[in-house]
């Protein structure tokens, strides 16, 4: 698993100083692995999105740079309440209540 660790390191490090030639690069490396069709391809993510990540200057903002702050806030706002026991949701239903429970949430 270290190996894992300092692969992702190394990529993260690449983000913050915009180095993203040198990842492509080190994601040549990895190109015969096959890689299961529900995991993101980070070339193409990469090549599509790269304009968009800047984490030293989120971070220098204050901004968050992690899925942490998502990823809870997810269970806050959606999991606690459509998540009980015997609860049964449409679609529509469902955005419906997600926009109530955001709103809630953020006191707008």
């Amino acid at each position: 698993m270290k190996k894992v660790e300092r692969f992702k390191d190394k990529i993260i490090g690449y983000c913050y100083s915009k180095e993203y030639k040198l990842i492509e690069k080190e994601l040549k490396k990895y190109k015969d692995i096959k890689v299961p069709s529900t995991v993101c391809n980070l070339p193409i993510y990469l090549k599509n999105n790269k304009d968009k990540i800047d984490y030293s200057t989120y971070e220098h903002k204050g901004w968050f740079v992690g899925s942490g702050a998502i990823e809870s806030s997810n269970k806050v706002i959606v999991q606690q309440r459509l998540k009980q026991a015997g609860m049964r949701w449409s679609v529509d239903g469902v955005n419906y209540l997600i926009t109530l429970r955001c709103c809630q949430e953020s006191g707008h």
